[in-house]
């Protein structure tokens, strides 16, 4: 089960507090634990990043092309319009 963003930005500040604490007992904190949680954020800022540009390039071509847009939208409508009867 994989932890959420919010989760782990917390667990990342909670490390970096520690650490920022105890500067002198550092060998002592779990830094390993540190290091691979920096990393999973980092790769999840990197996945958010890729869909939003994603998402981003979608709209482009969407907006780029409104007749062709709203035709398919009116077409969509009408499939769900006629599943639901």
């Amino acid at each position: 089960m994989t932890q959420s963003l919010e989760q782990k930005v917390a667990q990342l500040c909670e490390l970096s507090k520690q650490i920022s604490d105890q500067r002198h007992e550092i060998l002592k904190l779990d830094t390993s634990k540190f290091i691979r949680t920096f990393v999973d954020l980092t790769v999840a800022i990197e996945q958010i990043d890729c869909t939003r540009e994603m998402m981003r390039g979608r709209a482009d071509h969407l907006l780029s092309r409104p007749e062709d847009t709203e035709r398919k939208l009116r077409r969509e409508h009408l499939k769900l319009v006629h599943s639901k009867k």
